[in-house]
């Protein structure tokens, strides 16, 4: 289960706002941690424009598993994960053009990962994700 979150709902022009990804794994499942070769890393994209400069993503330090049946040891991250980033939003003249009718705009992304389990690894999945955020004008006293 992959839950999203921001450290606010208000934004505004310039400003800089942590998102969070919470990624809760079943019992004896791991998806690998990006480094990792031959295998497909954990990835969290958010596409750079005006609107939106994605930062670096955070993420703990992974676990590293032994494959006995290949002898291999990989970086892996298992039971619950949490994926931090910051964003800057772009200037207010951008932000205005991408608001809907209720002052919202809408920042997408996507998280591509692929989970195994103790026998076998699962075919890749790729979540649509996305952040809603009202518009604050520059300025603006809350």
């Amino acid at each position: 289960m992959v839950t999203a979150s921001a450290t606010q709902g208000d934004a505004g022009p310039m400003q800089r706002v942590a998102l969070t990804l919470e990624i809760d794994l079943q019992p004896n499942m791991h998806v690998y941690a990006p480094g990792v070769e031959g295998y497909i890393p954990i990835e969290w994209q958010i596409a750079a424009s005006a609107l939106v400069t994605p930062h670096q993503v955070n993420m703990p330090k992974p676990e590293v598993l032994y494959l006995k049946a290949i002898d291999e040891k990989v970086p892996v991250f298992k039971d619950h994960l949490q994926l931090t980033r910051e964003i800057t939003f772009g200037s207010e003249d951008v932000i205005k053009k991408a608001l809907d009718a209720s002052g919202n705009f809408t920042i997408p992304g996507t998280l591509k990962y692929q989970a195994c389990d103790d026998r076998l690894c699962y075919i890749p999945q790729t979540l649509q994700l996305k952040w809603t955020f009202h518009y604050e004008a520059a300025g603006r006293q809350k």
